[in-house]
Parts: C-alpha cells; structure tokens; sequence
C-alpha cells in the first residue's frame, strides 16, 4: 500500500472515531463532568449547566476536528479546497454550474458522517422500541 492510501485510512477512521464520539462519547463525558460538579447533591443546576456547556463544548471541538480533518483529506486526495461560502448565501445568479460547484458528490468522510448519522438513529428508534418500555402507564 502507497503512503497516501495509508493516510486516507487514517484519516476516514479518526473520521469515523470522532463522528461516533460526538454522539456516544462526549454525551458521556459531559456527564461524567457534570456529576464531577455536582458533587455530592443528586441534582442541581449547577451540574445540568456544567453538562450543558460541556456537551456544548465537547461536540464543537469534536466537529471543528472534523472540519480540519476533511481540509487534510482534501489535501492528501487532491481535491479542491471546500466552498468556503454557505450554500444559502450563494448568488442567485445564472452562474454557470462550474462556478457554484466545486464537487458535485459527496466524498468519503461525508459517506462516513451520513452513515453514522443512520446509525444513531437505527440505535434510538430500536431503543424507544424494544428497550424503553411504555412512555406512560395505563391504568385501565
């Protein structure tokens, strides 16, 4: 195997590591920094606003590492760098197409993002499913 296919690897599973963390791990982790805060006490707002801004903080690392992460990938493949203008705030204009899109289909990490996506959310409805038990009880 080349160095660059070596590289690609790499980086399509640190991809993969940070996108599962920003849905497993870090919700853990702001806990765990959450009941660090609280102490002894069983609930205070002190600890729901530790997790909050940590969760906050934890997924905004994690999603700028992705943002970096897909730069490199980027780099390593020889793909143009990233539109750097939001979709919405594009012109309007009859612009040719060459001009607006740089990349017409979604590359690896995105494949892999997406896909962590669809399992988060095969996860949660066969928890609410199967697991959960009933939202309420019925008394009859």
């Amino acid at each position: 195997m080349s160095s660059e296919t070596i590289k690609r690897m790499g980086i399509a599973a640190a991809t993969a590591l940070m996108t599962l963390n920003i849905w497993t791990g870090a919700p853990l982790a702001a806990m765990w920094i959450g009941s660090q805060a609280a102490g002894d006490e069983s609930l205070s707002m002190r600890g729901v606003c530790v997790v909050v801004l940590a969760l906050a903080a934890l997924d905004f690392g994690l999603t700028m590492a992705l943002t970096w992460l897909n730069g490199i990938y980027r780099e390593v493949t020889g793909l143009p760098p990233a539109s750097k203008r939001l979709i919405g705030l594009r012109s309007m204009r009859g612009e040719p197409e060459a001009s607006t899109s740089q990349s017409p289909r979604a590359g690896t990490l995105e494949g892999i993002v997406v896909l962590n996506v669809y399992l988060a959310f095969a996860a949660l409805a066969i928890w609410y499913v199967f697991f959960a038990g009933a939202p309420f009880s019925m008394v009859l």
